[in-house]
């Protein structure tokens, strides 16, 4: 995962809605919180398709998505 682009959007949102702190815009920081929360299938899944030309909507940490395209992580948000 450490190759994957993330947007200012996605890291705003992963920290509002995921680690409820204030943004620190440091990328390593989400890309860290993200593969801790993972399950192997999780990143199995992140791996196969984070390359999608299309939208692809991933599970991670049991209760959130990531919308990634082409390699970059656009936005997070919870699963009720």
């Amino acid at each position: 995962m450490s190759n994957m682009i993330v947007t200012k959007h996605f890291m705003e949102r992963f920290f509002e809605r995921v680690l409820n702190e204030e943004c620190t815009y440091c990328r390593y920081d989400v890309l860290n919180a993200m593969q801790e929360m993972m399950h192997h299938y999780e990143s199995v899944a992140f791996k196969a398709l984070r390359t999608s030309p299309g939208v692809v909507k991933l599970p991670f940490g049991r209760q959130y998505h990531a919308v990634v395209q082409n390699n970059t992580l656009i936005t997070c948000y919870k699963v009720d």
